[in-house]
């Protein structure tokens, strides 16, 4: 089955909140370690990618309102 962008970046934020949620509970036990520090790293980019497709979500519907405004005056003409 082919699933949409929106449906895509839906599935992919959903499923991606609960290792960075793990990542940063563990990050707060290993703080101090070698492998705290690693950690740290791959968070950081987790954060981005988070926020990325946190934005993208945020704004689906006013782009969507704004298509079906533009395609319906489109058929108005």
């Amino acid at each position: 089955m082919r699933l949409s962008l929106n449906q895509w970046v839906r599935q992919f934020h959903r499923w991606f909140a609960y290792p960075f949620v793990i990542l940063i509970l563990l990050l707060i036990f290993l703080r101090q370690s070698d492998t705290g520090a690693i950690l740290l790293r791959i968070q950081q980019g987790m954060v981005l990618v988070m926020a990325l497709t946190g934005c993208y979500l945020l704004l689906l519907p006013y782009l969507t309102k704004r298509r079906r405004a533009a395609s319906r005056k489109r058929g108005e003409d």
